[in-house]
């Protein structure tokens, strides 16, 4: 393989950015774009000089046949049948974040890409910033010894936008999948396997034309038996970039927004900032690429990124039943 062919799907704001990196990426020829507004298509095929453009995802596949991946940014909604798709097509995958918006969706891609022999990743970005990097290796190294607890807030701003609540209603899912999906995969590679949840939300009293939730809260137990808590919202006036709050407490050390207290050790050491968001997403697609040229392993693969999904579905299911839910359907692939 030269060049990873790559075919761009969903031209918004994020999918405009990946395009740009994709781009600038001399390990990538980008030779298709598609977008379900023609006029989109046409004005970034003129200006980034792309041959092929499409406003629909089966034309693409179909008369572009080089295509070895294909990048998908488009609405919450549509990630998982462009995803079969293109699977079925014979191609790798990049999809945005949340992978499915139901268990057996999720667990329908995480098998075909097994049984595809093709590579899916997931766009679980936070995992790339270098604060979420080094408590990683903390935990790892053993340096806060066993790991009892650990809490997360997740908030953005996103109403501040006009038109926001009827852009959320075609294109997004509740809050806690959309957003809490970053906070849920956050702890998740931290820590492991979530396996029971328990939550709570209201919505309405932000903004009643909105129609998801305004805050959600969950507490939940890991198969480790450590303890959690998030608190998750899109409409937290003020937070006009993503605000990520992180606690962790084990046996040896503690880890409070960007302080390192150690066991023995007066005082706290600083971490990198919580919010370092240089170049995260370039970072990401690169490692996309690296992974599928050199078919090394994804930073998150289907089964991973699935099961982020299940349990953001799962604490959806707590909030409705007003129960604790056993997260029964994890992705267990041989």
């Amino acid at each position: 393989m030269n060049k990873l062919k790559v075919g761009v799907v969903g031209l918004g704001g994020i999918g405009t950015i990946s395009l740009k990196y994709y781009l600038q990426n001399p390990l990538v020829e980008v030779a298709a774009i598609c977008d379900v507004r023609e006029e989109r298509v046409k004005e970034l095929c003129d200006t980034m000089n792309i041959a092929k453009g499409y406003t629909h995802v089966e034309d693409m596949l179909r008369l572009c046949p080089e295509l070895d991946m294909v990048s998908i940014h488009n609405v919450d909604s549509a990630h998982v049948s462009t995803t079969l798709s293109a699977l079925n097509a014979g191609k790798h995958v990049f999809v945005e974040k949340p992978m499915g918006l139901n268990i057996d969706e999720c667990h329908q891609v995480a098998s075909l890409a097994r049984h595809a022999g093709k590579k899916v990743a997931v766009g679980q970005v936070v995992r790339f910033r270098n604060y979420v990097k080094t408590v990683k290796e903390l935990i790892s190294l053993g340096t806060l010894g066993t790991i009892y607890n650990i809490e997360i807030e997740y908030m953005t701003d996103q109403m501040r936008f006009p038109g926001m609540s009827d852009r959320a209603k075609q294109s997004y899912s509740p809050g806690v999948v959309t957003l809490g999906v970053h906070a849920i995969d956050t702890v998740r590679w931290l820590v492991g396997e979530i396996v029971e949840v328990k939550a709570v939300s209201n919505k309405g009293l932000s903004d009643p034309e909105c129609g998801f939730d305004d805050m959600t809260l969950a507490i939940f137990r890991f198969d480790n038996d450590c303890v959690g808590r998030l608190s998750t919202c899109w409409s937290s006036v003020g937070e006009n970039d993503p605000y990520m709050g992180l606690r962790v407490f084990g046996s040896k050390g503690t880890v409070i927004g960007n302080r390192l207290m150690l066991q023995g050790v007066r005082g706290s050491m600083t971490l990198p900032e919580v919010t370092d968001n240089i170049d995260i997403l370039k970072q990401e697609l690169e490692s996309v690429v690296d992974s599928i040229i050199h078919d090394k392993p994804l930073f998150c693969d289907a089964a991973d990124g699935g099961n982020t999904a299940i349990v953001c579905l799962s604490i959806l299911d707590a909030v409705r039943t007003n129960t604790n839910v056993r997260v029964n359907n994890i992705i267990r692939l041989a």
